[in-house]
């Protein structure tokens, strides 16, 4: 079948009893066998960057900068947790609870 004849197969009409025409059109399946084409996407070690003084994989330069972010929030957070005890700190725990649980792995039972 030609994607012609399947489009006109997707569109019906369906005619009530109050005479309303309604028209309910189907979309195609995304993955016919031949029509989608895939794409191979480079993984991020053998992509390069080229930086000031450095030639670095995309992976290492995005890994230092989400350490970075963090680092920065976890001493924030640390820093306005210490100067000041007595006012509600509730924001900068959950800043540091959530930071921490993405470099602590999870517990796991091995054998």
């Amino acid at each position: 079948m030609s994607d012609i004849e399947d489009a006109k197969q997707l569109e019906r009409v369906v005619e009530p009893r109050n005479n309303q025409r309604i028209v309910i059109q189907l979309t195609p399946p995304v993955s016919r066998r031949g029509s989608v084409q895939e794409e191979a996407i480079p993984a991020d070690e053998h992509v390069h960057w080229d930086t000031c003084c450095s030639k670095s994989s995309k992976g290492f330069v995005k890994f230092v900068v989400q350490l970075c972010i963090c680092a920065f929030v976890l001493v924030f957070s640390a820093t306005m947790i210490i100067l000041n005890p007595e006012d509600d700190n509730s924001i900068y725990f959950s800043l540091l609870s959530s930071i921490l649980t993405l470099y602590i792995p999870a517990p796991s039972m091995t054998k």
